[in-house]
């Protein structure tokens, strides 16, 4: 019988056996990734949801420039996609290695066995991933693009700049990826799948 109380868990934070500050910080940061990682998620369906209604941004800067610089990223949606995508990787890394730090916390405060402690801690991550970072923020993000778009326009513009050298690297490397693979001759429809 595991010993899964309160009062165990705060005899081991006195006794000095679990360390509070520590796992606090580790929860504080998940939900900061999760956070980061919903906005990445939503920011690529809005983006990309502009994509084909350019004509709802404003260029010339009367939104304070928030127009102007969606418009200057999705003139290089590769470059866009591979900043988003990065961004929203590292932010799901984290979240999944301090959920694994945590976790290993866990299993040695209370003795549970680590592939049934380990087997929680994947399955609840990852449906907080897809949940709460994946799904809903696309939702949100698919019902109102233009607003959504303009809301994280800086804070996507400023990864695009500081991972300009990868996202080079990495459309370079897709586009080279695209050249030597064989192109297909018909086009695959909604009907085809089904």
């Amino acid at each position: 019988v595991y010993a899964w109380s309160l009062p165990v868990l705060l005899a081991a934070a006195l006794s000095g056996m679990f360390d509070v500050g520590a796992a606090a910080l580790e929860v504080t940061l998940i939900v900061i990734g999760l956070i980061l990682s919903g906005i990445y998620s939503g920011s690529e369906v809005a983006f990309f949801s502009l994509a084909r209604t350019p004509n709802l941004l404003e260029p010339d800067q009367t939104k304070g420039g928030v127009d102007a610089k969606t418009l200057k990223m999705l003139g290089e949606p590769r470059r866009l996609l591979a900043t988003i995508l990065i961004s929203n990787t590292l932010a799901n890394v984290v979240v999944s290695v301090l959920a694994a730090s945590l976790t290993g916390r866990f299993v040695a405060l209370f003795g549970v066995p680590e592939v049934v402690l380990f087997t929680v801690e994947v399955i609840v991550v990852s449906f907080m991933i897809l949940i709460l970072s994946e799904v809903a923020p696309k939702v949100v993000a698919i019902h109102n693009p233009l607003k959504t778009s303009r809301r994280l326009s800086g804070f996507i513009y400023a990864h695009y700049v500081m991972l300009n050298p990868l996202t080079f690297l990495i459309s370079r490397s897709t586009r080279t990826l695209e050249e030597w693979l064989p192109r297909p001759t018909t086009r695959m429809t909604t009907d085809d799948l089904l």
